[in-house]
């Protein structure tokens, strides 16, 4: 099963994602769950660690794991954030409707993570 946790901050801007495992008992490659999931997830993250003054952490070191962390943003950057992130859990959340029992899905707010927010 594709485990999938997901943190946000007070501003309900996305922090942390974590996945590991994968959705469903089909060949790895062809379970178009997994793929659309690691899609979504995949695609939220390069968004982000496309922008310069986004301060990130990226690790996907085998198939089946991916962490990402937002570690620090200028307070400009929340409305863009949160609509990554929006889209993103809009996204999870669907699959998950449509497909329910190929992976897990916990998200978190986390008060402490927003003391990494720079003004601007």
């Amino acid at each position: 099963m594709l485990k999938i946790l997901v943190d946000l901050d007070t501003e309900k801007v996305l922090r942390q994602i974590r996945a590991s495992g994968h959705a469903g008992d089909a060949a790895k490659g062809t379970n178009i769950v997994c793929a659309a999931a690691t899609s979504l997830m995949r695609s939220a993250c390069r968004t982000v660690i496309s922008d310069p003054k986004i301060k990130t952490d990226f690790r996907a070191a085998e198939s089946g794991n991916l962490e990402f962390s937002i570690l620090s943003y200028d307070s400009y950057k929340i409305e863009w954030l949160r609509g990554i992130t929006d889209y993103l859990l809009t996204g999870l959340i669907d699959l998950d409707n449509e497909y329910p029992g190929y992976f897990e899905i916990n998200i978190t707010v986390k008060n402490n993570l927003k003391e990494n927010i720079h003004g601007s």
